[in-house]
């Protein structure tokens, strides 16, 4: 698997506030809004589609996806990723 501009971004906001060097208080102070921004980036990447019975669910949020031509889950805003796997 390819390496998404979204996967390197969460890996480098994920280590820059995990070194000693950060300062504890703004580390708190945002870590809130470092989690928001990860959880953003994580729904850009592209997720393959669960099979529940007859319909195609989303496995970020379990829902069943009713529309065939979104790209992007419209419970949750995950992307998805339509690519058939042989």
């Amino acid at each position: 698997m390819r390496e998404t501009i979204e996967s390197v971004a969460i890996k480098y906001l994920k280590e820059s506030f995990a070194t000693p060097d950060i300062d504890y208080n703004v580390a708190e102070k945002h870590s809130d809004i470092l989690q928001m921004a990860i959880e953003a980036l994580e729904k850009q990447i592209p997720m393959k589609l669960g099979e529940g019975g007859e319909e195609l669910t989303c496995l970020n949020c379990g829902k069943d996806v009713l529309n065939y031509y979104v790209n992007y889950c419209e419970c949750c805003g995950q992307k998805l990723d339509w690519e058939v796997s042989e």
